[in-house]
């Protein structure tokens, strides 16, 4: 992923520990679509277990701690993680954006932030399958049994009616990921659902068909996650190529405390270190 350094500094107060990591956006999005092709794997190998094999000692217990398709496992909170570190990244990018164009420019990046972190908890706790048989939606039912998808989609097109200006203004390199990694991820989570939910109620959940749409579904997810981090890690090393973050634990913030002109921080732009895109310096 990149490269970790570490530095000690003694003081009359204590010992400041410093570390360095290097983040190469292309290796971390490498990685991560790794994590997510063996999840899957694992996930399918689970279910075909279960599907075609008779029991045998830990087969169920194996097979949902790995299913795509549960909550509470190791693929839940993996993607847990990975949206949010999207949240932060976002958080981090407002901040970024706040500080060098002034307070109107962080506004989308903050509320995409808090957009991702609503997510990152329903993912872990699953709130949208509260809806599951709460709607009812006639002849078209049969479509949609997991009803919730009817207000995800209701949720996109707010989505895209609110940041459709923002997306606008985005470098379009930058537009160009963030569209697809959207489309992925709402392509599994609306698209494909609405054909994993009409196969579940001709057939019920414990089929091959079932299987292979959830797989589907479960992992264009997680692929628009790994685009999508991708595609912040890119425009955050365009836009501040370093973050600094600092913990105290002596009660004091940095505001008590003098930072010396020699120090290369300035007092607005505490946490964030702002530089050139790297394409632009040869």
């Amino acid at each position: 992923m990149g490269l970790a350094q570490g530095s000690e500094q003694r003081s009359g107060a204590g010992v400041r520990l410093e570390l360095d990591i290097s983040l190469s956006p292309g290796r971390v999005a490498r990685l991560l679509a790794l994590v997510v092709a063996i999840l899957t794997l694992l996930s399918a190998m689970g279910w075909l277990a279960v599907l075609l094999l008779p029991d045998f000692p830990l087969r169920d217990f194996t097979a949902r701690l790995f299913d795509v398709d549960k909550e509470m496992n190791i693929p839940s909170v993996y993607s847990t993680l990975a949206i949010l570190a999207c949240s932060a990244l976002l958080a981090v990018i407002a901040r970024s954006e706040r500080l060098v164009r002034g307070s109107r420019h962080g506004r989308h990046w903050r509320l995409l932030s808090l957009v991702f972190l609503g997510l990152a908890f329903d993912e872990l706790l699953s709130f949208h399958e509260e809806l599951v048989g709460r709607l009812d939606l006639g002849a078209f039912s049969r479509f949609t049994l997991f009803s919730w998808v009817v207000v995800g989609a209701g949720l996109v097109v707010a989505a895209a009616v609110v940041f459709s200006g923002f997306l606008m203004r985005l470098p379009a390199a930058t537009r160009r990921r963030f569209l697809l990694a959207g489309a992925l991820f709402v392509g599994g989570s609306l698209g494909v659902e609405v054909v994993g939910g009409h196969l579940a109620s001709l057939d019920g959940k414990d089929t091959l068909a079932y299987m292979v749409a959830t797989h589907v579904e479960e992992a264009l997810e997680m692929a628009g996650i790994v685009v999508f981090l991708y595609a912040l890690l890119l425009y955050l090393r365009r836009v501040t190529h370093t973050v600094v973050v600092e913990l105290h634990l002596d009660g004091e913030g940095p505001l008590g405390r003098t930072t010396l002109p020699d120090q290369g921080h300035e007092g607005t732009n505490r946490g964030v270190t702002h530089g050139t895109d790297p394409a632009s310096r040869g």
